[in-house]
């Protein structure tokens, strides 16, 4: 059975105050108020303790920690000196989400990201010193073609340039700030490079400026969006998956299971399906895929019977030119996928057989506290009757007790959200990192609060 519950996470600006979310009976007082004891669990899982619950995640921090250690390109390697960062700025915090589809931005003190655009840049196939010798304000004929790029590929970002520019148009026309003004939380993938964060620090106070920032895991502010500190994060957003366990706020590296399939492989899979039913050329359906996808299918929990009854799912949809199609049975197929990866093509495991092997890799005294809490999140998981599909298929697993299923409304944004939250609390001040801290220690000074 099933149970909605209501007031989500409200702590000073109010965030979440409306939404009702599906909550599995497992886990009754999931959804909580943020009380003091919760933000300092939230605030304790930034400090250098690793989870006292597990001494085998303590010798793989320690093994990290020294490698980082070993291979870290600054010549001073002395604890970085004390800087007063209780003050960080005057200036609302902005909160950035990068994923792989969608860009997510926004102030602190906003229920929602503000601004939500495609993860896209655009760069010219022609030389830019052709470009700046004709000094013209349009392009015509074959210039105005565009090579799309994507700065981030399966969640990690691959070119910095486009991702500066991206952040700049950002800043200044979304947003309409200047960021050298602005604290930026800054949201990072389970099992990004440790480079890549170095490079982070590096754009974001070398090229932006800004007084001072943070980067936290996005799993964890997932969960923190849901109230919570402990849970199983199953997120499934454009580029890739990941189910995460964490405890008491401490995110464990060891136990996560990854897949690189997510929206992106839904978008060719669904292509695929409508091409061999003839419903469309290729070109026509390639600019509305992500609109069907989003729109039209859903989640069954009994496919084959599904097919027994098409009139029940067949529905037509016009293309931008005009043409009208009969979506079929493809409503449902793209999105079964997820729980059946073969379908297409795909030798990973199923997102309900990530949570239960990152679940099972946990060790059994922390295991109980899990189960409440199995937090789904992203934008792949947005279809109509992914949670209950979720939740049978977690139930069928014979699991030693019964599991909580959380699906916010707003999931798709629910590492955002736990960012905005995180960024509110006034006793999270001290783990900002602080410009004058960087320009004491450069990257280093990562390490030193977060490793």
């Amino acid at each position: 059975m099933l149970t909605i519950s209501e007031n989500v996470v409200t702590e000073g600006p109010e965030l979440c105050e409306e939404p009702t979310g599906f909550h599995s009976k497992g886990d009754p007082s999931t959804t909580k108020q943020l009380d003091k004891e919760t933000e300092r669990e939230v605030v304790d899982c930034y400090k250098t303790i690793p989870c006292e619950n597990s001494v085998e995640q303590i010798k793989l921090d320690e093994q990290k920690e020294q490698t980082i250690l070993e291979h870290s390109e600054m010549p001073d390697k002395s604890p970085a000196k004390r800087v007063d960062v209780s003050f960080v700025s005057d200036k609302e915090t902005v909160v950035l989400d990068l994923g792989t589809g969608y860009l997510k931005a926004g102030f602190s003190k906003e229920k929602r990201p503000s601004c939500v655009i495609p993860c896209l840049a655009g760069k010219h196939h022609w030389k830019s010193t052709q470009l700046e010798r004709r000094k013209i304000g349009s392009f015509v004929g074959r210039q105005t073609f565009l090579e799309k790029t994507r700065p981030l590929n399966h969640g990690i970002v691959t070119d910095w340039e486009s991702l500066k520019d991206l952040l700049n148009y950002v800043f200044k026309q979304k947003l309409t700030i200047s960021v050298e003004e602005h604290a930026v939380l800054v949201s990072d993938p389970p099992m990004s490079p440790v480079k890549n964060r170095e490079r982070c620090a590096e754009m974001m106070f070398e090229d932006f400026c800004i007084p001072a920032m943070c980067i936290a895991y996005q799993p964890v502010l997932s969960l923190f969006s849901c109230g919570t500190t402990t849970g199983v994060v199953v997120d499934s957003g454009y580029g890739v998956s990941h189910s995460v366990p964490i405890y008491d706020g401490h995110y464990m590296p060891s136990n996560i299971v990854r897949a690189n399939y997510a929206g992106q492989d839904l978008n060719e899979y669904l292509l695929n399906l409508l091409k061999q039913s003839n419903r469309g050329s290729n070109a026509a359906l390639q600019d509305v895929l992500e609109d069907i996808k989003q729109k039209y299918c859903y989640i069954s929990l009994n496919a084959e019977h599904e097919m027994k009854t098409p009139s029940k799912y067949q529905m037509e949809y016009k293309l931008p030119d005009g043409q009208l199609i009969t979506l079929g049975s493809e409503r449902f197929q793209c999105p079964e996928a997820m729980f059946n990866p073969k379908m297409m093509g795909s030798e990973e495991l199923a997102l309900h057989m990530m949570a239960l092997r990152s679940f099972c890799r946990c060790e059994v005294n922390i295991r109980k506290e899990l189960m409440k809490n199995f937090v789904i999140c992203g934008g792949s998981t947005m279809f109509q009757g992914f949670p209950e599909r979720f939740e049978h298929e977690l139930a069928m697993m014979a699991l030693d007790g019964t599991p909580g299923v959380v699906a916010l409304p707003d999931r798709s944004s629910a590492s955002w959200i736990g960012g905005s939250v995180l960024a509110s609390l006034q006793e999270f001040q001290p783990f900002w990192i602080h410009k004058r801290e960087y320009e004491e220690c450069g990257p280093f000074v990562l390490h030193q609060k977060y490793f």
